[in-house]
């Protein structure tokens, strides 16, 4: 966006009343906050083990593909954020964020593939392999009301 288009969206958002300007701000989180997830995603932040050997000694290594490489210090094998996960090797990242919502929302599989622009077989391909992310992810303790 130039400059001469920015200050046209100021002034453009100025005359918004206060409910548009609410909308507005909670769009730009929300945006901000899927931008911070494939940050984290793709940076590998948080990547604390060897998933072949589950061994501590690991050092980047370079990027592939907009992806953190990592190296372990003791089975020398290479990985990324993704290896072992069931996001590993589907693509396009993109419209990872675009998936997750249309799952929370309860949307069918007819309903996410216009939008995001993908066959029938490939949404129903990504449900799936989303839906196996619990059973890889568990949690360690289990906390709240009993």
């Amino acid at each position: 966006m130039s400059a001469r288009e920015l200050s046209i969206l100021i002034r453009k958002l100025e005359k918004l009343t206060p409910s548009q300007k609410q909308r507005v701000v909670a769009r730009l989180r929300a945006e901000d906050c899927k931008a911070t997830t494939m940050t984290a995603i793709e940076s590998g932040t948080g990547h604390h083990e060897c998933p072949h050997c589950h061994s501590m000694h690991i050092v980047k290594n370079g990027m592939a593909s907009g992806l953190q490489r990592f190296k372990c210090r003791k089975c020398a094998k290479t990985f990324n954020a993704l290896s072992g996960t069931p996001l590993a090797h589907l693509h396009p990242r993109g419209k990872w964020i675009g998936q997750a919502e249309a799952m929370r929302d309860g949307l069918s599989l007819k309903q996410v593939e216009v939008p995001l622009g993908m066959a029938h077989d490939t949404a129903f391909r990504w449900r799936h392999r989303f839906l196996a992310t619990p059973k890889v992810i568990q949690a360690q303790v289990l906390g709240g009301y009993c």
